[in-house]
């Protein structure tokens, strides 16, 4: 109940910014002294900004450059894993995010068709001579270099897709997280929709957490991850999911 409680907290942040005590209290029907320690729980998790009379909606969004700039090596790592998963004549969804961007450069199967919603990742692809490329348009949201939305959405949902890749900011335990709700739909949808799923993790996303929990690492197949993984974090994900470096 108090799990459910506090993620309706950040979804309410997300759309409202500034949420008093009492306004929470009286959303959820609850004393203030319950909301003040749920402000406080998430405060210390990184997950808002504590202020006085309060709560504060806190984005973790990073620039697109600051993100692409990190790991670049183990990023090219699971890029090669990556092309090895792929059969030919698959229909290859890629999905948002610079993992991805930065791992479509080592693509080297040229007879496979490939649907995005990831603008970077397709003008990579597009220089790197790919021809059966399909952007998914609809919705550009600029920080991540995506497309979301309805018309994303239904391009996706009439594509018969073989196998995904699918980013995250963070897998703590068994959930998979992401920065924003809108941003997780398109991710839900493949994840239902395409005959295998894997995750792709660098081992800097393992043992944290963002805003919001869009799957569960069950979802998928596999997560792929590069090899300087610390060995007690590989331990403890073995267990949970298949891990691929």
């Amino acid at each position: 109940m108090k799990r459910n409680r506090q993620k309706k907290i950040l979804h309410l942040l997300e759309s409202h910014n500034f949420l008093k005590v009492e306004e929470l209290a009286e959303y959820f029907n609850v004393s203030t002294m319950t909301i003040r320690r749920d402000i406080t729980e998430l405060h210390e998790k990184n997950l808002i900004i504590k202020v006085h009379g309060g709560a504060q909606y806190k984005s973790n969004i990073l620039t697109h450059q600051q993100k692409i700039n990190r790991n670049i090596e183990e990023k090219n790592y699971i890029g090669c894993i990556m092309n090895d998963l792929i059969n030919s004549e698959d229909v290859v969804f890629l999905g948002a995010g610079t993992t991805i961007a930065v791992a479509a450069q080592q693509l080297k199967k040229k007879n496979i068709y490939i649907l995005t919603n990831n603008l970077q990742a397709f003008n990579q692809l597009d220089l790197m001579g790919f021809n059966n490329i399909y952007l998914t348009g609809g919705e550009y949201f600029s920080p991540t270099s995506e497309f979301i939305g309805e018309h994303c959405e239904r391009i996706v949902y009439d594509f018969n897709i073989d196998i995904s890749f699918l980013a995250t900011n963070g897998i703590l335990n068994s959930d998979v997280t992401t920065s924003k709700p809108s941003l997780a739909r398109i991710q839900n949808l493949v994840l239902q929709s395409a005959q295998k799923n894997y995750l792709l993790a660098d081992h800097s996303k393992f043992d944290v957490s963002d805003v919001y929990t869009f799957s569960r690492l069950d979802d998928f197949d596999g997560v792929i991850t590069d090899n300087k993984i610390d060995q007690n974090i590989y331990n403890k994900y073995r267990k949970l999911t298949n891990i691929i470096n």
